[in-house]
C-alpha cells in the first residue's frame, strides 16, 4: 500500500513538473527542437513522441516538451533562463541545488518505492519555495499546498500529471 506521505508528495510533484513544462513552453515553445534542446535529448524526446505513434517530426519544441524528465525539466529552463523574466530566472537557478534531491524523491514516489523520513518534508518546503518565486503563476501549486495542510485527505481529490 502505498503511503500518505508518498500520495502528497505524487500530488506536489505532479504541480511541479507541470509547472515547470508550463514555464518552458512559455520562454521557448515556438522555437524549434534543435533550438532549445541539446542533440541527445531531443532524440530521446523524439523516440518517446514516436513510441506514442505521432509519425511527423516536430516543427516546434512544445510538441517535445511533455515528454521531458522532471530533471531535464528544470534544466532546459535553467538552459535557457535568459528568455524568462529575471525574477523568475533568479529564483529557479536559487532551486539548482535542491532539485537533485527532488528529483531523487520525484522517482522514489513515481515508481512506488519506500520514501525516506524526510522526503515529504523535503518536498513541501520546495513547493514553497518555488511557489514564492515571482515572475510566473504557481497558483495550482500553490492552492496544492494550501489544500494539503488544511486537510490531509485533500490528495484523494486531486489531479496528479506526473509523468512516469
Amino acid at each position: 500500500m502505498v503511503s500518505l506521505s508518498s500520495q502528497m508528495a505524487y500530488v506536489l510533484l505532479g504541480e511541479v513538473e507541470t509547472a515547470l513544462r508550463d514555464v518552458l513552453s512559455d520562454a521557448v515553445g515556438t522555437h524549434t527542437p534543435s533550438e532549445t534542446f541539446p542533440r541527445d535529448l531531443q532524440d530521446r524526446l523524439e523516440d518517446r513522441r514516436r513510441r506514442e505513434g505521432f509519425k511527423s517530426a516536430p516543427l516546434e519544441a512544445s510538441q517535445l516538451i511533455p515528454y521531458l524528465d522532471f530533471q531535464d525539466a528544470f534544466d532546459m529552463v535553467s538552459r535557457h533562463r535568459k528568455q524568462l523574466r529575471q525574477d523568475l530566472a533568479s529564483g529557479v537557478s536559487d532551486l539548482s541545488v535542491e532539485v537533485s534531491a527532488i528529483t531523487a524523491i520525484r522517482n522514489r514516489v513515481a515508481h512506488n518505492r519506500p520514501l525516506e523520513t524526510e522526503d515529504l518534508p523535503v518536498t513541501i518546503r520546495f513547493c514553497e519555495k518555488l511557489a514564492r518565486i515571482s515572475g510566473w503563476d504557481w497558483s495550482e501549486l500553490q492552492s496544492a499546498l494550501s489544500a494539503i495542510a488544511a486537510n490531509h485527505q485533500y490528495f484523494y481529490q486531486a489531479r496528479a500529471h506526473l509523468a512516469i
